[in-house]
């Protein structure tokens, strides 16, 4: 694949993650749920934390990276640019 293509599915990407049904569908429920999580404090036993912590854990990575779009479209950008000297 080359880099222009990688670019390319890069924007498609970010396209798709900033588009409204993909926010009002995935996003904001992502968060609600990350808001809805109970405090560590809350929890009765280490068993109940640990879970917890893996289940906020992993919301919070899916966010990441779905915010990282953002900087690997412009890293992409930046090595074509960076080729085509």
């Amino acid at each position: 694949m080359s880099l222009k293509d990688e670019l390319n599915e890069f924007y498609e990407f970010k396209i798709m993650v900033e588009s409204r049904l993909f926010q009002k569908y995935l996003m904001e429920p992502l968060k609600k749920e990350i808001e809805s999580l109970k405090n560590a404090y809350d929890c009765g036993t280490l068993e109940e934390l640990i879970h917890l912590k893996g289940y906020n854990k992993g919301l919070k990575f899916v966010i990441e990276i779905l915010k990282q779009t953002d900087n690997d479209t412009r890293n992409k950008k930046t090595e074509i640019d960076n080729t085509a000297e």
